[in-house]
């Protein structure tokens, strides 16, 4: 079986995207079309997953640098790209065009690709919002690797622990 897969991620806050993004590099079957990034300032986080690729001898995978900034706030956030901890050395910065992204996810849609989405779903909603419809029927896998309090306002939905347990759903 065979799995065409678009990684849309925030690769560089924390540990969850390259995790996710070696486990599709991994996985049998798997086809990674491209991958873009959000929460994306200057394109420093695609100068991440660049240089991860890089590392894998996968550095043709497409990448383009995505929204700058949360949609919701305006509020950017800072990767870590030049934290010493993580990077040696900080990766190369790898900008892009204005509607790069939207366009490489696009052409992976178009592709047939499922959407695996480790973070904010920015680019997803401008793609939908530039181009109405664009998800209709795509499959959509979301993910999150952080997990914090709830904001004031939300309802008291009682989670207090984390279920610990791995459920291995493949695709179809």
């Amino acid at each position: 079986m065979t799995v065409r897969v678009h990684l849309d991620t925030d690769f560089g806050g924390d540990p969850d995207d390259a995790c996710a993004l070696a486990a599709i590099l991994g996985w049998p079957g798997a086809t990674l079309l491209g991958i873009t990034t959000n929460l994306d300032r200057d394109g420093t986080r695609a100068g991440c997953v660049n240089h991860l690729l890089g590392l894998a001898g996968r550095g043709r995978v497409p990448v383009a640098a995505g929204a700058g900034s949360s949609l919701t706030t305006g509020r950017r956030f800072e990767c870590t790209w030049d934290d010493r901890r993580y990077w040696p050395r900080p990766p190369e910065p790898r900008p892009a065009r204005p509607g790069a992204a939207l366009d490489l996810l696009a052409r992976s849609i178009d592709a047939g690709a499922t959407i695996i989405a480790t973070g904010a779903l920015t680019n997803l909603a401008l793609l939908e919002v530039a181009r109405p419809g664009s998800l209709a029927g795509v499959r959509v896998v979301a993910t999150a690797g952080w997990l914090g309090g709830l904001p004031s306002g939300f309802p008291p939905w009682g989670l207090t622990t984390v279920d610990a347990s791995i459920h291995y759903n493949p695709l179809p």
